[in-house]
């Protein structure tokens, strides 16, 4: 957690290790999962777009998540507005993000 602090608050340390590699120790005890959080987001889209060679990326995980909240979108009657591209570079890909967005706006999806 010493690269990029600001994406954590300090008690995050508590479910894990601060050296490197990082492993998370206690997932099991995290009070909330990103999965909660994109399925709150429904009916409205939401669009992950994570990159093979970006390092800091979790595309698994970010896929885990997608897969974790799709019920509440397909609940909603939405199922093609929980999205999710995984590219082969790293930072590339607002023609995606603003096709989605096309889409959505425009009740296509």
């Amino acid at each position: 957690m010493d690269r990029f602090p600001h994406w954590f608050v300090p008690e995050f340390a508590d479910f894990g290790n601060l050296t490197p590699p990082y492993p998370i120790a206690h997932e099991d005890r995290l009070p909330l999962d990103a999965h909660f959080f994109r399925a709150m987001i429904a009916p409205r889209g939401v669009i992950s777009i994570e990159g093979t060679e970006d390092l800091w990326a979790n595309c698994y995980g970010s896929y885990l998540m997608r897969l974790a909240a799709q019920p509440v979108f397909e609940l909603y009657g939405v199922p093609g507005r929980n999205f999710q591209i995984i590219r082969n570079h790293t930072h590339r890909g607002w023609h995606w993000m603003l096709d989605f967005a096309e889409e959505v706006f425009s009740g296509r999806i």
